[in-house]
């Protein structure tokens, strides 16, 4: 469901990049660079399930695939778990960025609006800033 935003040098699959994603951040990862750790700590099964077999990514192929994914198309993918009562009764937070390290030219840079678990501080949602109204309208579209 989430397009591959990848053109060339294609060694992992999106699926198995998105999988270690999600699944590192529900065991508590919270920054892209801790992804690769956590995956060296699995056992060999649980790597070849996931899809890395030979080797594990970098950081930097995190780093790549993450900044220029579909972040709407990723969050609606996820949608359906958190709609299944994963969230029951847990409080959801919202906290908006600008990325501005990801603009080019005269563009503004980027909003995104976090949908965060208060008490773990784990992103469970994310929405594009892009209509008038900002934050609010982000919150009610998700």
């Amino acid at each position: 469901m989430v397009p591959d935003p990848r053109r060339q040098h294609i060694e992992y699959t999106l699926p198995s990049l998105l999988a270690a994603v999600v699944l590192s951040a529900a065991d508590g990862c919270v920054f892209v660079n801790q992804i690769p750790v956590w995956l060296r700590s699995l056992h060999g099964s649980q790597k070849k399930r996931l899809g890395f077999e030979r080797a594990i990514p970098d950081e930097s192929t995190f780093r790549r695939v993450l900044r220029s994914l579909d972040c709407h198309a990723f969050s609606q993918a996820l949608k359906p778990w958190f709609e299944a009562g994963l969230l029951q009764g847990k409080v959801i937070a919202f906290d908006g960025k600008r990325l501005c390290g990801a603009h080019t030219g005269a563009n503004r840079p980027p909003e995104i609006l976090n949908f965060v678990q208060h008490g773990t501080g784990h992103i469970v949602g994310q929405e594009i800033i892009t209509a008038p109204g900002g934050e609010h309208a982000a919150a009610l579209s998700w």
